[in-house]
C-alpha cells in the first residue's frame, strides 16, 4: 500500500481558474461589439473590442489546457494511480452520458 500524504491545497492555480472563467465569460459578452460575426450582434462595433479578442484568443485556450494539465498532475498525484483515476472518472461520466443516450432516444 502506498503511503499517501495529503497534499496542500494549491490556491494559486484555483485563483487562476476562477480569473480564466471570468475572462471567458467577459470575453463572450463582448463578443456582441466585435467586428466578426457572432451570433448576436449590436450595430455599434468597437476597435478596442476587436483588440482584446486578439489579445484573448491568443492566449485563453493554452491557460486552460495549463490549468487542467496541472490539476491532473495533483490529482494523479493524490489518489492512488492512473487507473483509479481512469476508473473513476469512467463511473463519473460515462455512465450518465449512456443513461442521457439511452433516455434520450426513448423520448
Amino acid at each position: 500500500m502506498m503511503n499517501i500524504q495529503p497534499l496542500q491545497r494549491r490556491s494559486d492555480l484555483d485563483w487562476l481558474r476562477v480569473l480564466a472563467v471570468l475572462t471567458i465569460f467577459i470575453f463572450h459578452t463582448t463578443r456582441f461589439f466585435s467586428l466578426e460575426d457572432w451570433h448576436v450582434k449590436n450595430l455599434n462595433t468597437y476597435l478596442s473590442v476587436e483588440i482584446w479578442t486578439f489579445f484573448i484568443t491568443r492566449w485563453m485556450m493554452p491557460l486552460f489546457f495549463l490549468l487542467s494539465g496541472a490539476s491532473l498532475f495533483y490529482v494523479l498525484e493524490k489518489r492512488e494511480g492512473a487507473f483509479r483515476f481512469i476508473k473513476d472518472k469512467t463511473l463519473r461520466l460515462f455512465v450518465p452520458v449512456v443513461v442521457a443516450v439511452f433516455s434520450h432516444s426513448i423520448l
